[in-house]
């Protein structure tokens, strides 16, 4: 019981964090680019610097939102065989497909990790005005894998646990 109560509760915070984060860089991405269109429109004008912030932001949307994502079940699937199965083998299913994923994310993250520290051993900058450490940015991607993975051991340790209480 205890157990369930640690995982509700990761479950919640990092679902939230993650759900937070995206929005507001969503929301960042919309407060630059829309003055950037708004003076390229109306003063013949570019800040310049909308482009690589507003990708930088789209990044940290995308991986960091990834375990948002993933914990809602709003990823694209197609489910006309596995809707058809036995409940009993769906659920076994749906634990191996948690435990696949979760040590596909558990590769992608030490990649992506590995990438960050290689950009920040070379020093690179972006090619810029602003001449950006990509560090930092790229940094999103491993940080969105991990709290991905996180969500990924939590719902396959509860489909596990839903699979025990079926059986008795």
């Amino acid at each position: 019981m205890q157990m369930r109560r640690v995982l509700l509760l990761l479950d919640r915070v990092i679902s939230k964090f993650s759900r937070t984060v995206g929005v507001i860089a969503i929301f960042g991405m919309i407060a630059l680019i829309f003055p950037e269109v708004t003076a390229r429109y109306v003063f013949n004008h570019s800040f310049g610097v909308s482009e690589e912030f507003s990708s930088y932001l789209l990044v940290v949307a995308i991986f960091i939102g990834l375990a948002f994502i993933a914990n809602e079940d709003s990823h694209i699937r197609v489910q006309v065989i596995v809707s058809r199965l036995p409940p009993r083998i769906y659920g076994w299913l749906r634990a191996f497909t948690f435990l696949l994923f979760l040590l596909l994310s558990i590769i992608l993250t030490k990649v992506s990790w590995d990438f960050v520290l290689k950009n920040y051993a070379y020093g690179t900058k972006a090619m810029y005005l602003t001449q950006t450490s990509l560090w930092i940015p790229i940094l999103a991607i491993p940080v969105g894998f991990g709290l991905l993975c996180l969500i990924l051991m939590v719902r396959f340790l509860r489909s596990i646990d839903k699979l025990h209480e079926d059986r008795q």
